[in-house]
């Protein structure tokens, strides 16, 4: 049996001006008004035997289902997959851009024009697609896969339960030097730890994406979202606790990607 994997990367951030910002309901449309890191869309596929199996993460809230369906019609039709081969995920950011129907704009952000709303979701949809392309094109790099659980212990129960999440989940796709080639990992806590900013930026997700990918050159890090439903970060948010807390997580992961994990076949 043999193992490999592809990646790629796109830049999503909105390039128009005044962009409403997702996240946060109140009385009013919070208004983008700079880039505090780029947004970013990532794919990793895992070829097994020849057949792909693909993960894409976004740093967007989350993604309607219209998007969703009509991103996954127009990928299935790439290659010889099925529906089961495909996920889309987010990275759920709380300072990414507003898309379509969910949560509806006009309600939870009080928005009265949509057109913005509507182009730059449009434009998501194509870069995705085409971001799948590019990574079932990129060169195959032979790899093993192994697993492991890290942890961090940020996070805290927001209803003011004692139970709180600290199982950081690591698959490595090591190459034939056994270094790690992509680092799919998971941490069960909102990503809110920026705050309420106009800012656009991937939160701690992808403070941790950089840290991994710095400590081996030309390595892929891919963030998945974790059971955070009822888990916020610790600590005053802001810019200050979203890199302490990204550059804590990424730290774990390149730590426990450092030695392999158990083999997965």
């Amino acid at each position: 049996m043999s193992t490999a994997v592809s990646t790629a990367r796109i830049d999503i951030t909105p390039t128009s001006a005044n962009q409403c910002m997702a996240g946060y309901g109140g009385t009013g449309p919070r208004l983008n008004t700079s880039t505090y890191s780029p947004l970013t869309a990532r794919c990793v596929v895992i070829w097994d035997n020849g057949n792909p199996n693909a993960i894409v993460s976004a740093d967007v809230l989350g993604w309607p289902r219209s998007m969703h369906q009509a991103i996954r019609q127009q990928v299935l039709a790439l290659t010889t997959w099925t529906t089961a081969d495909f996920a889309l995920l987010s990275t759920h950011t709380h300072n990414g851009p507003v898309l379509l129907e969910m949560p509806d704009p006009t309600i939870t952000y009080n928005l009265t024009d949509t057109t913005g709303v509507a182009a730059y979701s449009s434009w998501l949809q194509a870069r995705i697609v085409s971001l799948v392309q590019t990574a079932l094109a990129a060169p195959r790099t032979p790899c093993t896969l192994d697993y492991q659980v890290a942890s961090q212990t940020w996070s805290s129960n927001r209803e003011g339960l004692s139970y709180r999440e600290t199982a950081v989940p690591v698959l490595v796709a090591r190459g034939t030097d056994g270094l790690p080639v992509a680092t799919l990992f998971s941490y069960g806590c909102h990503p809110v730890a920026a705050g309420e900013q106009t800012g656009w930026d991937g939160d701690y997700p992808a403070a941790a994406c950089e840290v991994i990918e710095a400590a081996v050159p030309d390595s892929f890090a891919l963030y998945i979202p974790g059971p955070a439903g009822d888990q916020d970060p610790e600590g005053a948010r802001g810019w200050a606790l979203r890199n302490k807390l990204g550059a804590q997580l990424g730290a774990a992961v390149v730590s426990a990607a450092s030695a392999p994990g158990r083999s997965v076949t």
